[in-house]
């Protein structure tokens, strides 16, 4: 089903109702778009920011995002079939059921958020991708999600909430999770020289080594 307000870079619908893109977007603002079940084909969108958008079930078939801003977004559901997005900004967005690896192109653009801030992130899974050095401080929540051989040298969590949020055998070198709360960690496969926690979180590590405190 179309929506009603398309953007410039986009055209209309086909004969069947499928939306379909322009294939590149460059530079433009994009505010108030509801998305739900589309298939976004062979496009490409460059320095673009979107506004109180919504992305339901949606899928990237060959798309590309570069260095693209969401401010109030909601992602959910997001699939991908050899697409690849790079350096994407997030600001009070909320982020679900999104696994963020099928994003990665043959690992050509590790970097592929470069920030976040104030968001909600909830079942999202992240497999061997880059944040080293990685600020999730920011007022940002991550819940019920999964961090697996991920590289997170000086990554900091400082003091934010990680409900139900595993860490799978990752590199943690050096990382901050001083206040931070509900993590756990797989201590026995990941690399933690360095890391910095804070009590009474801090007693939950043990877990895997099955010792008993009293």
């Amino acid at each position: 089903m179309c929506w009603r307000v398309a953007p410039p870079c986009w055209k209309n619908c086909d004969k069947k109702g499928k939306a379909t893109t322009e294939r590149y977007c460059e530079g433009e603002r994009l505010t108030g778009l509801s998305f739900a079940g589309e298939a976004f084909e062979s496009c490409d969108f460059a320095d673009c920011v979107f506004v109180d958008c919504s992305f339901s079930k949606c899928e990237l078939d060959h798309t590309t995002l570069n260095e693209c801003r969401f401010v109030r977004c909601e992602i959910t559901g997001l699939r991908s079939v050899s697409s690849s997005v790079q350096s994407l900004d997030f600001e009070d967005c909320r982020l679900q059921e999104i696994e963020w690896a099928s994003l990665l192109s043959n690992g050509a653009f590790p970097d592929l958020i470069h920030t976040l801030k104030d968001c909600s992130l909830k079942y999202n899974t992240f497999t061997e991708m880059n944040f080293n050095r990685f600020d999730f401080s920011n007022g940002n929540e991550i819940v019920g999600s999964m961090f697996a051989k991920c590289e997170m040298q000086l990554a900091s969590f400082k003091g934010t909430e990680l409900h139900e949020t595993e860490f799978y055998q990752c590199d943690l070198r050096k990382a901050d999770f001083r206040e931070a709360t509900g993590y756990k960690v797989d201590i026995l496969g990941s690399r933690l020289k360095d890391a910095r926690f804070s009590l009474p979180e801090a007693v939950n590590l043990l877990a895997d080594l099955k010792i008993k405190l009293s």
